[in-house]
Order: C-alpha cells, then structure tokens, then sequence
C-alpha cells in the first residue's frame, strides 16, 4: 500500500514538471521576428532622422520583448512585439510627412541662398568681397550634395541659411569697399581740385587789366611771367582785344597762356627785345 502511494506522487511530481516545461518559452514568438523587420522598415524610410523620439520608443519596446524572452516570458515578449508592430505604422506615416516638410523647407533654403549668392554678386562681391563669396558658394555646394540624401533634408536648411548669411556679407563688404573706394576718388578729386585753384592762383589763367598796367608790366609779375619780354605771349593769345599792343584798357581780360613751348617762349622774347619803343612807357594803358 505504502508503495503504491510513493508510486503515485512520484508520477505526480513527474506529470506537474512536464506540464510546466512544456508552458515556458523555448523559441521567440513569431511576433517577434515581425516586430524587428518593422522596426528595420522604419529605419530604412529615415524614421530615425525624422521622428528620433518614437523610433526610440520603438526600439525600447523591442528590447523589452526581447527582455520577456529572455525571462521565458512569451506572453508578454508577444504583446510587447505587438506594440513595436502598432508604433512602427504609426512611425512610417509620421517620418513620411515630417520627411516631406523637410524636403520643402530644405528646397526653399537653397533657393533663399542661390537668390543671396545672385545679389551678391550683382553688387560686385566676386570682385571686392571674393573670399566671403567663395565661402558662400562652397557651403551652398555642400548644401546641395546633402539635398541627394533623403535622410539628410533636415540638415540642408542650416547649411543653406550659412550660405546665404555668408552670401550676405560678402554684399555688404563688397558695398562698404566701393563706397570706401567712391570717397577716396571723392577726396582725391577735391585735393586735386584745391591743389588747381591754388595753381591758379599762384599762377592764374586769366588777367584783369588793372589802371596803369601794360603788357610788359603784367609779363613781369611773379604770378605771372617773371619776365617782361614774354610780353607777346599774352599779345598773341588776346588778339581779339589787342588790336595795338602798346594800347591796353583798365577791365580787359586776358588769356594767360600756360605751358608754352620753350621755342614759342624764345620767338617772344626775342621779338620784345628787337622791337624799338617808340615813347618812354609806350605799353601802359594810355591813362
């Protein structure tokens, strides 16, 4: 009797251990692999550059099933599968519309820019302002290679807007030398036109006859001539009023020959010297 009860209890024992075996997990459930080839889906569609937060969620939800399996926990490794399954819909429709926006804002940017880059160089940066220009251009070009990369569209804009803003002061330090450059000609054109009117008054182009003045009088002043026998260089020039060189009047106004030739220099004075005087002070004016 005693042995039939050790008998029975022992395939009790056996019966509950088998029945327990049979219940823990000895492969992942089929969710699993389901859940991970989602995931893996998402992530080729650039989930992870576009919705970051929930493809981490994602990803955490998947090491969780993961996790439950570990434990031989398969009803809860599957319901977390499933989860992962539920996010990664959720995750693909919400990539696909922030990847399209980014798309749109990333083409504007490199329009903003190559419109910058245009201004830029229509106010002659390529010319005055060429480094900033070169630096633009080259972040504009990066910009560009980065718009082939679906992945990448959020990274355009920062690299586009850099080109634009890099485009932009090139404009400004191209427009900051031409004026700089305007100014000094400005500045150089007044020196210069000072430096004339103080030539001229140091050595004028014209001459008021004054009351008791002559040709040889006039030729002889220091702003003049400083030679009275040059006397005919202003005869010749003012034959107009001239008609007699021995006859002046006060308010005439006489070219002043400048910058003559050293011959025509030498025929005057000669022909001053050769010429007889007819009267003492026959070339004053007649008053």
């Amino acid at each position: 009797m005693r042995k039939n009860y050790f008998t029975f209890m022992l395939f009790s024992v056996i019966t509950v251990g088998l029945i327990a075996f049979s219940g823990c997990c000895r492969k992942p459930p089929e969710e699993v692999a389901d859940a991970e080839a989602a995931l893996a889906s998402v992530k080729e569609k650039c989930a992870e550059d576009y919705v970051p937060e929930d493809f981490q969620k994602a990803q955490d939800k998947m090491k969780e099933s993961h996790d439950w399996f570990d434990k031989k926990k398969c009803k809860e490794s599957k319901t977390a599968a499933l989860e992962v399954i539920a996010l990664s819909d959720e995750i693909e429709k919400k990539a696909e519309e922030t990847q399209q926006e980014a798309k749109v804002k990333a083409g504007e940017s490199i329009e903003k820019a190559k419109s910058s880059i245009a201004e830029a160089e229509r106010a002659k940066a390529a010319e005055y302002a060429s480094a900033l220009l070169s630096e633009s251009k080259n972040l504009l070009a990066k910009a560009e290679e980065t718009m082939k990369d679906e992945c990448a569209y959020l990274r355009v804009p920062q690299l586009a807007d850099s080109a634009a803003a890099k485009a932009g002061q090139a404009k400004l330090a191209a427009e900051e030398e031409i004026r700089r450059i305007e100014e000094r000609k400005r500045a150089e054109e007044e020196a210069r036109r000072k430096a004339e009117e103080e030539a001229l008054r140091a050595k004028p182009r014209n001459w008021v006859v004054q009351k008791g003045e002559c040709l040889w009088k006039i030729a002889e002043y220091e702003k003049i001539y400083e030679d009275p026998f040059q006397w005919p260089l202003i005869y010749n020039a003012n034959k107009d009023q001239i008609k007699d060189p021995d006859l002046i009047f006060p308010d005439q106004n006489f070219a002043i020959p400048r910058d003559v030739p050293e011959e025509e220099v030498k025929a005057a004075i000669k022909f001053a010297k050769n010429r007889p005087w007819p009267v003492p002070n026959y070339l004053f004016d007649g008053k």
